[in-house]
């Protein structure tokens, strides 16, 4: 410990953010208990007070926040043959889902980074023939997802940004040549060069308007969801602990040939629903365990 004599002006809490630490981790050190004595409101320090500065303070961990943009196939197959996803809405990070996009933020910073991938299908068969003959499956292959992070900004513990993910599925990686899919690639790269490498399937296209509002214990998520009505859509957030909130449940009206008709053009103006949860957070920015509200559940007409 490092004795501080108080100067005209000190504040504790300009005194611990200097040394990098907080006003109740020096007030509450066993060497300041003489400080607690004669000073019992911290907010109340006078100059010529002697205050124990730690050597070392413990560093708080970083606050982050992952929000997860993910689209699935319920059926167990769709688009004339593909590998469904077979489930309902999840917040489980081990689940199957054509793509998945994430944006990694924090209460303050502007820096929002993104990541997407795809857990992958095979080509095993239109439905109305595997429920008579047994196909099996051909190949087994992962489309490509892009994931753009546009629209930033952050003021006053609001944090704003807009998530866009596109990917497609490995049909002609399962079912070409590997020259055929690599001369696939470059037309398709020619025609098309800002979008994932192509994959022989049209994009599926989902946008997310988020917006974050922190204030004090609470924090609040909001935000509109736009694309493709196909296929199904569930937005969550998860927590450095990975407690969960979720916040969105899509489900198309579509059936299993969804792909063929309705993922051709990005759809930028179709809303697909929207969500709005307030939810308390402890002093590490954990959502807690008893803190899971239900998806809003918005089910195509």
């Amino acid at each position: 410990m490092v004795p501080y004599a108080v100067k005209s002006g000190d504040t504790l809490s300009a005194i611990a953010k200097t040394c990098g630490s907080t006003v109740q981790y020096i007030y509450n050190h066993p060497e300041n208990a003489s400080l607690r004595s004669k000073r019992p409101n911290p907010s109340q320090i006078f100059p010529g007070d002697v205050v124990m500065i730690p050597r070392s303070s413990p560093k708080k961990a970083k606050v982050e926040y992952h929000l997860f943009v993910r689209r699935y196939a319920p059926f167990s197959s769709f688009g004339g043959g593909f590998d469904g996803d077979n489930r309902g809405f999840s917040t489980k990070t081990n689940v199957t889902s054509r793509t998945v996009g994430v944006a990694t933020f924090g209460p303050t910073s502007t820096d929002v980074s993104g990541s997407g991938y795809s857990t992958g299908s095979a080509w095993v068969g239109p439905w109305e023939v595997r429920k008579s003959y047994p196909l099996g499956s051909i190949g087994q292959s992962n489309g490509q997802v892009r994931v753009s992070i546009t629209n930033t900004t952050s003021t006053n513990g609001k944090i704003r940004f807009t998530i866009h993910t596109e990917g497609n599925l490995p049909l002609k990686d399962i079912l070409l040549h590997q020259k055929l899919a690599e001369a696939a690639d470059k037309i398709s790269g020619v025609l098309r060069p800002n979008s994932p490498r192509p994959q022989g399937t049209p994009d599926i296209d989902t946008f997310v308007d988020f917006t974050a509002t922190f204030s004090g214990e609470k924090v609040q998520f909001e935000g509109t969801v736009r694309g493709d009505r196909f296929p199904n859509a569930e937005v969550f957030v998860l927590d450095g602990a990975s407690n969960d909130v979720p916040l969105l449940d899509y489900r198309t009206k579509s059936n299993e040939a969804g792909p063929l008709y309705r993922l051709f053009g990005a759809h930028a103006q179709n809303r697909l629903g929207s969500f709005r949860k307030e939810i308390c957070v402890d002093s590490n920015g954990s959502f807690g365990m008893n803190s899971h509200p239900v998806p809003q559940i918005v089910i195509e007409h």
